[in-house]
């Protein structure tokens, strides 16, 4: 005798999945969702409720192969939950960050996880996005969200109380600091919390999963990696296609963006095109930066900061977090500290890779001034947001304030 999970009934056939993964057929009309058991003769309903089918996915999920071994346990953990809300075609949600990164994230996601698939703009889940996400699956019973390459802190965690009072489990996939409460509260396949250094990104491991099960994306990987510049390395065509990948969701609309992404994978072509675009704007932008980039030498460092929008157009490729990276490229080597300023937004960059935390420094500085809102980022990369864009310049020099006082601990 077996228990199962009632996956769809039709006409009164129904699609029953046992808890070992195998597909039943049985005549009948129970209703989808429902733990059944099951024996020689006949099928009697046990239960519809959250408990009870939490109690049936474990199972489900227990007795499910992988191919191989994960990094970690928790990639495994998550690796098995997606293969069970595939198998019981569970609704489920795959969120992911809209750059390089976090799109081969969601792109090697949904390649094993039937879902809608959503751009995310911002690196902080907010209440909106919990209220969307609740809104296109209310006529489901206890979905899944995975959250990639974002939704590791604080800020996010707050609102994932919404979406569990909803019935949703909740996957993060991520390689940014991350909150102890939020962990408790997700199941995390986080690189930091296990130890490794961010280089091992969300959407690297997110290609790691869909291998697990079955789904090799190596090459996927290597995009993820060029995208976030990993010092795990990656071929010089990966760092084109991650900059093509770039290109095409700075510009694209939120909602109808996914099937794009997959074209510019697909279609050379396209690819070489939206590359060659975004190299050209990269060079034009690299001569501005020399017209308005300042300098301040602050202890051993020396902060390059520039106003963004004082470059091109606004709403044009690059964004000022691009910007940034470009002039630590230039810079690579220096102890040098980039700031980029455009509307609420700053952004930080590092141009020598583990010099000082830029995740830590921002910390201090939502902690200390009142004006800024919230940020986040990791090691190299750190961004944070302030109240209005009247307090740009103000922002700056609290940077340098606080940054000098930083340093003194750092160094202490």
């Amino acid at each position: 005798m077996v228990r199962g999970y009632v996956k769809r009934c039709f006409h009164e056939r129904c699609t029953i999945i046992s808890e070992d993964g195998k597909e039943i057929q049985s005549n009948g009309n129970y209703r989808e969702g429902t733990i059944v058991e099951i024996n020689d003769k006949d099928i009697s309903v046990i239960s519809d409720n959250q408990e009870d089918v939490l109690r049936f996915l474990n199972k489900l999920e227990e007795n499910i192969s992988l191919e191989g071994k994960g990094l970690f346990p928790a990639m495994e953990k998550a690796a098995k939950k997606i293969k069970a809300s595939a198998l019981i075609g569970r609704a489920a949600i795959v969120r992911f960050h809209n750059d390089a990164d976090g799109i081969i994230g969601g792109i090697a996601i949904s390649s094993v996880l039937p879902a809608f698939k959503q751009p995310q703009p911002s690196a902080t889940y907010t209440e909106r996005d919990a209220i969307n996400d609740i809104g296109n699956s209310r006529l489901s019973f206890m979905p899944l969200a995975v959250f990639i390459d974002f939704g590791s802190s604080e800020e996010s965690g707050s609102n994932y109380d919404i979406l569990k009072a909803a019935g949703f489990e909740i996957i993060v996939i991520d390689h940014h600091p991350y909150d102890d409460n939020v962990a408790e509260k997700v199941l995390m396949v986080n690189s930091l919390k296990e130890g490794l250094p961010t280089d091992y990104t969300a959407g690297y491991l997110s290609v790691q999963i869909a291998k697990l099960l079955g789904k090799d994306l190596t090459d996927l990987g290597e995009i993820a990696l060029a995208g976030d510049k990993s010092s795990l390395g990656y071929s010089e065509d990966a760092e084109k296609t991650a900059l093509a990948l770039d290109y095409a969701a700075f510009y694209s609309h939120y909602g109808s963006a996914f099937n794009i992404y997959r074209d510019v994978l697909k279609d050379k072509e396209l690819r070489d095109a939206l590359y060659r675009k975004a190299k050209e704007a990269l060079e034009e932008t690299k001569r501005h930066l020399k017209r308005i980039v300042k300098t301040k030498k602050v202890g051993e460092f020396t902060l390059y900061y520039f106003d963004a929008e004082a470059i091109g157009s606004k709403g044009e490729f690059p964004g000022s977090g691009k910007m940034a990276t470009l002039l630590a490229e230039e810079l690579k080597g220096e102890n040098a500290i980039i700031l980029a300023t455009t509307g609420k937004m700053l952004s930080f960059r590092l141009s020598k890779k583990g010099s000082v935390d830029l995740s830590k420094l921002v910390d201090v500085l939502v902690e200390k001034v009142s004006f800024i809102v919230n940020g986040g980022g990791h090691a190299n990369a750190a961004s944070f947001r302030i109240k209005d864009p009247s307090y740009k310049d103000v922002a700056v020099e609290a940077v340098i304030t606080e940054l000098e006082e930083f340093l003194k601990k750092v160094d202490g």
